[in-house]
């Protein structure tokens, strides 16, 4: 997905830098780009994958081990992504799918990706989906067409995929995570104007006086809000496809708060939002909500008016859409769902512009964490991307 693609290459290169230069690590950007031939690694959002000149190496050779991460996009096997990213990953020595939900509605969905890495002697679309999931013939106005629903066969079909597949449930290497995970995200400006004006106020802000400084990083952290309210937008959807569990989302504007509870309400996500409006008597019965209503998935959550007396262990997920520049406040925050009661890992996400206040506050915070532990704990523990505590 395009939202991953500084993820691979920061892990990449965490994992594999002391083999492999920063240089030789290529994002596609746009269908502008060129493979370089001296790329090691070449990172292809899907939606650029069906133009063929993204097929092979910038040498003109094969690609040698092909990795389609979040394989249930290619799921459908009449788009334009999977008829080009079947072949791609035929083609390759090695063909890696990843995904924590391979079919999400129904078992035909699996059979793209098990022709990706079985090749031609595995069985036809139609011969596949008759065989292990349910026929339905639904009309719409006078056009009759089929749908698939849920699965046959079961036990068959489990057989055929322990050829191929390697299952990690969270139950099964929970004793080898941490109890919490923090990981900086990375996300496009959407805004290139708001994300050049944050620049320029947070680099002002230290020359005023206190108060005047106070103001100026303020309006840089409002204008970081408009410069990736887009990005944050799809960010969301894109987690809401694979979240099988309940997450909570911490925003400090309202601007950003309107424009997520957008995206939840468009993909009709049962959700409870608490912010500066919501009154204090109906808070109560909104938690409860949350933590007992399986319904109810998502938590919006206002930074400042939630980083406080609200137990929300329900979730293993929080994201900060975006960043508050008190780490204690980030912090409490985390403590809504990562305390007594919680029995899972939880991952916390901070989504940041690369190279932009984003990042310096985040390096901010980082410092002042290390220094408030070191006082309080006796030990150096920072908001690292990837720290565990």
């Amino acid at each position: 997905p395009p939202m991953l693609r500084h993820q691979w290459r920061d892990q990449i290169l965490q994992w594999l830098g002391h083999a492999v230069a920063p240089g030789n690590v290529q994002m596609i950007m746009s269908g502008k780009n060129e493979i370089r031939k001296d790329a090691d690694f070449v990172i292809v959002p899907y939606s650029l994958v069906a133009q063929r000149k993204f097929h092979r190496a910038g040498t003109g050779e094969d690609f040698q081990v092909v990795i389609c991460d979040e394989s249930h996009w290619i799921k459908e096997h009449s788009a334009q992504r999977t008829k080009a990213a079947v072949p791609l990953l035929r083609a390759a020595r090695r063909a890696i799918l990843l995904s924590g939900t391979p079919s999400m509605n129904h078992a035909a969905e699996l059979h793209t990706q098990l022709l990706a890495v079985l090749g031609d002697k595995f069985t036809g679309f139609r011969e596949f989906a008759e065989r292990y999931a349910n026929k339905k013939i639904v009309r719409y106005g006078g056009i009759r067409a089929e749908k698939w629903r849920g699965v046959k066969r079961e036990d068959e079909l489990s057989i055929l995929l322990r050829h191929v597949m390697i299952r990690r449930l969270k139950d099964d290497v929970l004793t080898q995570l941490p109890q919490k995970r923090r990981q900086r995200v990375v996300v496009p400006a959407s805004d290139m104007s708001a994300l050049h004006n944050a620049e320029r106020l947070f680099d002002a802000s230290s020359a005023g006086a206190p108060l005047a400084q106070l103001d100026s990083v303020a309006e840089a952290f409002r204008l970081m809000c408009d410069a990736k309210v887009k990005s944050t937008q799809d960010y969301v959807c894109y987690l809401l496809d694979g979240l099988s569990g309940k997450a909570l989302l911490f925003a400090h504007h309202r601007k950003m708060l309107d424009a997520i509870e957008q995206v939840l309400r468009s993909k009709k996500v049962g959700f409870i939002r608490i912010d500066g409006a919501t009154p204090q008597a109906r808070r109560p019965d909104m938690i409860k909500s949350f933590q007992a209503d399986t319904d109810v998935r998502v938590a919006l959550l206002s930074i400042t008016a939630c980083a406080e007396g609200l137990n929300l262990t329900a979730a293993s997920v929080v994201v900060f859409c975006e960043l508050y520049w008190v780490p204690g406040i980030m912090e409490q925050c985390e403590a809504r769902a990562h305390r007594i009661g919680q029995s899972s890992m939880v991952d916390i996400h901070y989504l940041c512009v690369e190279g932009s206040v984003d990042e310096r506050a985040f390096r901010s915070l980082t410092s002042k964490s290390e220094a408030t532990s070191a006082i309080l704990n006796g030990e150096m523990q920072g908001l690292t991307a990837e720290s565990t505590t």
